[in-house]
């Protein structure tokens, strides 16, 4: 489906009806590793996971209200304001979100977070009703290494791969293993980011793709879930050659 097309049924004003739709707005829980996401108003993306589906996880949140809309997001999550990445954090009324739109308030609640991770690092974000915004999908203390790559680590990383080729068992990984990991350790990958060098870091996180992936195999392998969906993906790969 063409970009284009697919921006207009997700926030047209006179979007087709659900039955005709190729593309909706959905919320951002509804997401899962595997689905194609609009990353801005001219490109698509895929995602490699969603992060916090699982879990029942709370925030602060900062709600931006701008001329065409609005979107709630923590303080450190980075979008694009006048021009720049910037974290939530740095907007006030009076900036301006991508595309242009001058945010017009500023709140603060505390409420559950979801945060998808796409190939392309980005992702058109907005709330309810109203049109959307870029937005990318790391929050600040990973964004400048994330976002200065065009290659790796997204979109041709080794998770993006195993993404790719088994999303609903890399989402049922994330869930299960990776979540409470995460949770645990990223105090301490902070820490390293803003201790290492860039190319060191760089390193870092190669390793930590390999190990990944790695001990995704493993769980594939020992779990009942993950080898289903292992099999079942070599299974249709084998019968669409054979036709």
């Amino acid at each position: 489906m063409p970009v284009a097309t697919a921006f207009a049924q997700c926030f047209g004003v006179e979007a087709p009806s659900r039955a005709e739709r190729m593309a909706e707005r959905v919320l951002m829980k509804e997401l899962i590793a595997g689905d194609f996401v609009l990353a801005s108003h001219a490109d698509a993306t895929r995602v490699v996971v969603n992060q916090h589906v699982g879990a029942s996880k709370v925030s602060m949140v900062l709600t931006l209200e701008h001329e065409h809309g609005s979107l709630s997001l923590t303080p450190d999550h980075v979008l694009l304001v006048d021009g720049a990445f910037q974290p939530a954090s740095k907007v006030s009324v009076g900036s301006y979100l991508e595309p242009i739109s001058k945010v017009t308030k500023v709140t603060t609640s505390q409420q559950g977070i979801i945060s998808p991770i796409t190939a392309s690092g980005r992702i058109l974000a907005a709330g309810a009703e109203g049109e959307p915004v870029v937005a990318t999908v790391w929050p600040e203390w990973i964004a400048d290494l994330m976002l200065g790559s065009a290659a790796y680590p997204l979109p041709f990383s080794l998770s993006t791969a195993a993404s790719y080729c088994f999303p609903e068992a890399v989402q049922a990984y994330y869930n299960a293993i990776l979540e409470p990991v995460l949770s645990t350790a990223t105090g301490s990958l902070k820490l390293a980011k803003a201790a290492l060098p860039v190319p060191v870091a760089f390193l870092a996180m190669l390793a930590i793709d390999f190990a990944l992936v790695g001990s995704f195999a493993l769980w594939a392998a020992l779990s009942f879930k993950g080898a289903t969906a292992v099999i079942a993906v070599l299974a249709l790969t084998k019968l669409q050659r054979a036709k």
